[in-house]
């Protein structure tokens, strides 16, 4: 078994006198540093090199990276494919289909720019918890499903207090129909009216997608509607499954090396055997760890945050870089 490391990137733009300052991203000079420093001690691979070597054992070089892009941002194409570009590197981008083919804005990134816009996340919750409260008694629901209540919030890496406790309201705890209609009400409230011009300027096009798989990088699949796709019966997750590979192929980037990225990194037992009949090549997580490259473990692919490994050229070999050493030195 070889060790990978497999990084994950979500935003990257300039976010220092921008509209979105607070915005949880990483800023593009410091990708750029990222990349630097990434050179220094890694060897970045392409994601045909990772399948051939969990199907059939092909070799990969010493310290081997990976690097992995969720949710289809414009942010992609227009600042870092070109840094990709410059440095020789490809990157491995993890496409939701629904942004693309409907110009929606996901409810995950709608939660996000809510989030980036409300200065008070106190107030904010308060707020939530209003929406809540007058939803319930229209549609004579009782309320007590969804009280809001601290100790029910999930652990998180970088989230605590109000603002993980709105994330798990809105993005996961309360009944499907009631958090939809509260966060496009929320939407609305803080950040704009106008969904289809602001999708227009998240997320990358049909022409934007097909540029970048011209460009020398590789295409996976983020689901269709960015769901926990742990939470759906079987069903609903081959339609889940199926949209989205079909809006990839609609646009020119289908492939048999299909590669999928569990939104929320939620999977289930279902879902595993499910890719496993769609022939999936491999499924990653956002469990934080370093990958062992072998066909046991390729739907459950751990991978590094950006903010796990250092974003300075000069920077001495963080912790992640030091484990991946290590590993090397026991093969």
């Amino acid at each position: 078994m070889v060790s990978l490391t497999v990084v994950m990137y979500h935003y990257v733009r300039k976010l220092a006198g921008s509209d979105y300052p607070e915005i949880k991203g990483l800023e593009t000079r410091l990708f750029e540093e990222q990349i630097k420093y990434i050179l220094k001690f890694y060897n970045p691979v392409k994601m045909e090199e990772v399948i051939a070597a969990v199907a059939d054992g092909a070799g990969l070089p010493e310290m081997p990276i990976l690097l992995t892009f969720d949710d289809g941002y414009k942010d992609h194409s227009a600042n870092v494919l070109p840094i990709l570009r410059k440095y020789g590197i490809q990157g491995t981008f993890f496409i939701p289909g629904r942004a693309v083919s409907e110009k929606k804005v996901l409810d995950v990134n709608k939660i996000h720019f809510i989030l980036a816009c409300a200065s008070d996340k106190e107030n904010l919750l308060r707020d939530v918890e209003i929406e809540i409260n007058e939803r319930c008694q229209a549609a004579d629901v009782d309320h007590n499903i969804c009280l809001i209540s601290d100790n029910k919030s999930a652990s998180r890496r970088y989230d605590a207090g109000p603002v993980g406790r709105i994330k798990d309201l809105l993005q996961r705890d309360l009944p499907r129909e009631l958090r939809e209609s509260i966060v496009d009400s929320l939407f609305r409230k803080y950040v704009s009216t106008e969904e289809e011009e602001f999708s227009g300027s998240l997320y990358m096009n049909a022409e934007d997608i097909a540029f970048m798989k011209d460009s020398g990088m590789f295409i996976g699949s983020h689901s269709y509607d960015h769901v926990w796709m742990n939470s759906l019966d079987p069903i609903r997750q081959r339609e889940e499954l199926e949209k989205g590979l079909k809006v990839l192929t609609d646009i020119g980037c289908g492939s048999d090396e299909i590669v999928f990225s569990y939104p929320y990194g939620g999977y289930n037992e279902s879902l595993l055997e499910l890719l496993g009949e769609k022939k999936v090549r491999m499924a990653f997580t956002s469990k934080c760890d370093i990958a062992g490259v072998d066909a046991g473990t390729r739907y459950l692919v751990p991978r590094l945050d950006t903010n796990d490994l250092p974003k300075d050229r000069g920077a001495e070999p963080g912790i992640w870089t030091v484990k991946a050493m290590k590993s090397l030195q026991k093969q």
